[in-house]
């Protein structure tokens, strides 16, 4: 245990301390205006009554406050703060574990304050105190709960960023601001609905974990920047077999290799601000609810895709149908240009049968550039190659990278080099992990 200094001259200051319990400065500290605390101090609010500048509420720019797991008390810390109202307030509570258990806390307003970051697991905001947020610019909130998230909103009528990195909440996320520019949220779990209305947002990045039956609408009109991660609680059935476990949505310049796994320094290009659909799939023959994938591509922010991005954990089953019907579906709503897969499967599969997948097709107008890894060498495989390039009649480059445990080398690259000949106007490339195999130039090049 041990008492902190006086000292009329400092303005700013940091005291730590890990196993001391910090009592209050032998006299005031009149010029202090920056104080950051990590640590215990025996009773805050007295402390903070010797610093006058700060309790005055004179030129307080900046107050910190991180302490260990111990301290139990934190609204007595939050009211405190709020009392000073800084111009930057910073609050962390550690904690040993995080449990499931959550304290109910009172949020109090910071009325001068114009940034507010707080990291406190196992708290819960069930109640604001009366007030206006009317200078507060940025709102971080992690590991916390808080019920009413839209009422708080609705009392900070100048925040341009708002970060709220959540633990479990069964609660709705509902934002509706005017003034908001950034939307970090996530992840949030076992949310049932997500209402977001803003007109003036740019950037919006979320991480959502939830049941099929989840209710979304978003209307961000100068949106710019998209980050959109949705996980499926029980990986509903979307297409026989198989089950969609994530699907995301990113608004970005994608950068494209000329090579799969070996890019030459000159064969980067850059497509500029497109949309990009990642969809992680499961082979399984689980019974799990089935969700309409037409539907559910109509909830994202944007259907017109132009990079497809396909992650199959195949479990030894065939994925051709399942490409076909992905091309039924997204046709309708894309011009998608590059379409990336990746995984393989055993031969022999139950979901291969009947074949007719071999001999249907759909046309996939915009498609320019397809990458496959994985490929072992089943025949399976090199038939939906095949469906690729029918369904694809602009397609200009076809990219295939082979499993390392591949049947054959030779025989792969000399299947898809047959195939190639009947396509002179795309540009195959075949890889092994780190060696270019084949290239197969098109003829129209």
């Amino acid at each position: 245990m041990g008492k902190l200094p006086g000292c009329d001259k400092w303005r700013a200051t940091f005291w730590g301390t890990t196993e001391l319990l910090m009592l209050q400065p032998v006299r005031e500290l009149p010029a202090l205006e920056r104080l950051t605390l990590n640590g215990n101090i025996a009773d805050l609010g007295t402390f903070l009554n010797r610093c006058p500048r700060l309790r005055l509420h004179t030129a307080v720019s900046l107050l910190g406050i991180r302490i260990p797991s111990e301290y139990s008390d934190d609204t007595v810390i939050l009211r405190a703060a709020a009392r000073l109202s800084p111009q930057e307030f910073a609050f962390m509570h550690l904690l040993d574990a995080q449990g499931t258990q959550y304290t109910n806390v009172d949020l109090p307003c910071f009325p001068r304050t114009t940034s507010v970051k707080i990291d406190v697991h196992n708290i819960c905001f069930t109640r604001l105190l009366d007030g206006e947020f009317s200078k507060l610019d940025r709102l971080s909130l992690t590991g916390c709960i808080i019920n009413d998230l839209g009422t708080l909103l609705s009392r900070c009528p100048r925040l341009r960023v708002l970060k709220v990195m959540t633990a479990m909440s069964r609660h709705d996320i509902k934002v509706h601001s005017a003034s908001l520019q950034e939307l970090v949220f996530g992840p949030h779990t076992e949310c049932r609905g997500i209402e977001i209305v803003t007109p003036m947002l740019k950037l919006l990045k979320m991480e959502v974990q939830a049941d099929k039956d989840i209710r979304v609408f978003i209307s961000a009109p100068l949106l710019e920047m998209v980050s959109w991660r949705r996980s499926y609680t029980g990986s509903p059935i979307v297409f026989g077999v198989w089950h969609l476990r994530n699907l995301s949505l990113e608004r970005r310049q994608f950068l494209r290799d000329k090579h799969l796994q070996n890019p030459s320094s000159d064969g980067q290009r850059m497509l500029a601000n497109n949309h990009v659909l990642f969809l992680d799939m499961c082979a399984s023959d689980s019974s799990d609810a089935e969700l309409d994938f037409a539907q559910e591509i109509q909830k994202n922010m944007a259907t017109d895709f132009s990079v497809l991005n396909l992650s199959l954990k195949t479990m030894g089953h065939a994925y051709g149908a399942t490409l076909l019907q992905l091309f039924s579906v997204l046709q309708v709503h894309s011009a998608m240009k590059i379409l990336k897969v990746t995984q393989a499967c055993s031969e022999n599969c139950p979901c291969d049968s009947p074949k007719i997948w071999r001999s249907q097709s759909i046309c996939m107008t915009h498609l320019e550039e397809v990458e496959i890894k994985g490929i072992k060498g089943e025949d399976h495989e090199f038939d939906a190659l095949k469906l690729i390039l029918k369904c694809a009649l602009l397609l200009k480059r076809m990219t295939v990278g082979l499993e390392i445990s591949v049947k054959s080398y030779r025989y792969c690259t000399k299947e898809i080099n047959n195939i190639s000949l009947e396509y002179p106007s795309v540009d195959f490339h075949v890889y092994r992990p780190g060696t270019l195999v084949l290239h197969a130039r098109s003829s129209c090049t």
